[in-house]
């Protein structure tokens, strides 16, 4: 979900919220003044500043409530369960995505107005134990209601994060209470160095918080290369597992490259659609343009038109929604094919021929090559009609330029690391068999092209399918390229 809709949809419950708190003062409003205040003979009085916190921790639960189940009716999850505390975070290293780093601080965050508002609205709650248990016994029944109803996944990580969003929020509201007391105290000289002292353990789930990711940060930043989405930093559990292979494997370490990519901005994918869109005689709709965290889509002025750029690699897709009902050409060749591309200002790398593919569609799947020269990989698919127009096009292919050389570890060691379950979790199975392995390359986070072994495995003697082993030997090295 991206940033805009969280913030949308937050928006919608907060109006929610608002609306239950008018429908509660209304209630609450006639009970205390017919009930408790006339038939009762009741006297107590509650000031502005009760009823204003007390009307912020109800909008609080009505957002909470929608953001952790109301808001996810018809996902299916079917009472899913994470795989263990910490995995999330892993994952988060090993795709360093912007999204998946946003959602664990937004779990953190989700609950800071949490520890802020139970000690304001139930003075009696201003002991540490008291604030950090209830926002632990909350996070646990939102996450048992999500594995009972399939509103979500209940994971370990979600407690974790929500308590120490819990700790935060309740540091930093005690602080301004301490401080508030303290002021109001000044005769007594002990009581400032005990504030302080007490602030600032009050501090410390932030402190460490923050610390924490500075650091998760920091360390990123300061790798040469980013992290591969395949490389398992603990293995699965491969107890009760054959594996068995078809094949023989080298022993030989070798030498090959790391490549570079290209990672596009927000400005060249709206110069890359306002060229395309230029092309065809119309241009960008910017009202109706829709931004991603990793994409941008535009449509055209006119409608007829969609542009999809993908930042990663500069890769995009294209549709003539007009067009998606009419028959399809597959009777041109190749190179009449690239020809009436050409008219759409599409430009093919050198050396890639488009070929008919037998499903109306005409495509270019390439391997690059790993000899240190600049080459270009992956897959570039369009649909075409009899009357010489696009239909659609998906374009995958992705330009590598040589960085340097590195070592990779050889076929028997890459296998090796298979046996002992360093790969994406397939799941239960009970026997893997490996038939073939090859070298290719896979992006990184940081948009180089690192050496990986694909081995083309048969689970449980089901279809073929692929497991990626890292093939990098180490991360230094010399000979780069400027």
């Amino acid at each position: 979900m991206r940033l805009s809709d969280i913030v949308h949809m937050a928006g919608d419950y907060v109006v929610l919220g608002i609306g239950a708190v008018v429908a509660a003062a209304l209630i609450l409003g006639l009970g205390y003044g017919l009930v408790y205040r006339k038939a009762m003979k009741g006297t107590r009085t509650f000031s502005k500043v009760q009823l204003l916190f007390a009307a912020l921790f109800l909008i609080y639960l009505v957002v909470l409530a929608g953001a952790t189940f109301l808001g996810r009716a018809g996902i299916g999850y079917g009472g899913l369960s994470g795989q263990g505390l910490f995995r999330s975070y892993l994952d988060a290293w090993q795709h360093f995505s912007t999204v998946e780093w946003r959602n664990l601080i937004l779990n953190i965050c989700l609950f800071i107005p949490m520890g802020i508002l139970l000690p304001l609205v139930f003075p009696g709650m201003r002991r540490f134990f008291k604030v950090y248990l209830t926002g632990f016994l909350v996070t646990v029944f939102i996450e048992l209601f999500q594995k009972i109803s399939g509103r979500g996944v209940m994971e370990a990580d979600d407690i974790l994060n929500n308590t120490v969003g819990t700790m935060i929020g309740y540091g930093l509201v005690m602080l301004v209470l301490l401080g508030i007391a303290s002021a109001g105290k000044k005769n007594n000289q002990q009581k400032p160095m005990k504030t302080i002292r007490n602030g600032i353990c009050l501090q410390l789930p932030l402190i460490f918080t923050a610390a924490a990711f500075l650091l998760i940060f920091t360390i990123y930043n300061q790798k040469e290369l980013g992290n591969l989405a395949y490389r398992q930093i603990l293995p699965v559990n491969m107890e009760g597992v054959t594996v068995e292979s078809k094949i023989t494997f080298s022993d030989q370490t070798q030498n090959t490259w790391i490549y570079r990519t290209k990672t596009g901005s927000r400005q060249d994918a709206d110069q890359m659609a306002e060229s395309f869109f230029t092309a065809l005689n119309t241009e960008i709709d910017e009202t109706r343009t829709d931004p991603y965290d990793e994409s941008v889509l535009y449509w055209s002025a006119d409608g007829k038109y969609s542009f999809w750029v993908h930042y990663a690699g500069m890769t995009w897709e294209f549709t003539d929604f007009d067009l998606l009902e009419t028959e399809s050409a597959t009777e041109l060749s190749g190179e009449e094919a690239a020809q009436l591309l050409g008219s759409y200002s599409v430009n093919l790398p050198a050396g890639a021929a488009l070929e008919a593919d037998g499903t109306d569609s005409y495509r270019i799947k390439a391997r690059p090559s790993a000899d240190g020269s600049s080459t270009f990989g992956g897959e570039f698919r369009c649909e075409l009609t009899k009357d010489g127009k696009v239909k659609s096009i998906n374009n995958h292919l992705i330009t590598y330029t040589p960085y340097r050389s590195c070592g990779i570890v050889s076929e028997q060691q890459a296998y090796e690391k298979l046996q002992q379950g360093y790969f994406n979790d397939p799941g239960e199975v009970l026997r893997i068999t490996v038939l073939g392995v090859d070298m290719e390359l896979a992006m990184d986070s940081k948009g180089y092209a690192q050496p990986v072994y694909r081995f083309e495995v048969r689970m449980d003697g089901s279809g073929e399918q692929e497991i990626v082993i890292p093939a990098l030997e180490r991360q230094t090295g010399e000979d780069a390229i400027e």
